[in-house]
């Protein structure tokens, strides 16, 4: 079914307006059942994910990257509302989930993600968690640098050979004259 133009703009207004009260409750009557459903994956992709990572932000302190927790949830979604979720929705949720619980740090420049951790963390707690999460970013860093040059390497090999296969046809070709 493709959904026309005027129609995706009317679905994202009315999803994104602010309502008056007795509005809201017309509206929401009127919900397509389609609406609810989705509502009910986020939920059950949001009992997942904080079932995963409570321990561990909880107990043993640990820092997560936002856009590492989107991943995921949106990995715990189905296929049709994964990309519709953004690191803003997912943020707003986890901070109305735990509250004071939580706090979210903006990271200075931009395309860096946000940091979620404890409340409740102790300064030894937070320079153990940066340090793993500076570990993690080397670690992540010398990931892609090997895999460029894997393909650089690929990509030599590659030449390499036609190189070989278009000599070899050449002579070949003078051989045979």
């Amino acid at each position: 079914m493709k959904l026309s133009h005027a129609t995706v703009l009317h679905e994202n207004f009315t999803e994104n307006a602010l309502y008056h009260s007795a509005c809201i409750t017309k509206y929401l009557l009127k919900t397509p059942q389609k609406l609810k459903a989705e509502s009910s994956d986020h939920d059950t992709a949001f009992v997942k994910l904080v079932s995963e990572i409570n321990s561990d932000l909880m107990v043993k302190h640990k820092a997560f990257m936002m856009s590492n927790l989107l991943e995921k949830f949106r990995f715990l979604l189905p296929q049709d509302y994964a990309d519709k979720y953004t690191t803003y929705k997912l943020q707003n949720r986890l901070m109305s989930y735990y509250g004071d619980s939580i706090v979210i740090q903006p990271q200075q420049g931009q395309g860096k993600s946000n940091i979620m951790f404890s409340s409740s963390i102790s300064i030894g707690d937070a320079i153990k968690a940066a340090s793993q999460l500076k570990s993690e970013l080397k670690i992540a860093q010398l990931d892609l640098e090997i895999g460029s040059s894997k393909n650089t390497t690929s990509e030599e090999q590659i030449l390499h050979t036609a190189a070989n296969i278009l000599r070899r046809d050449i002579h070949s070709l003078d051989l045979k004259q």
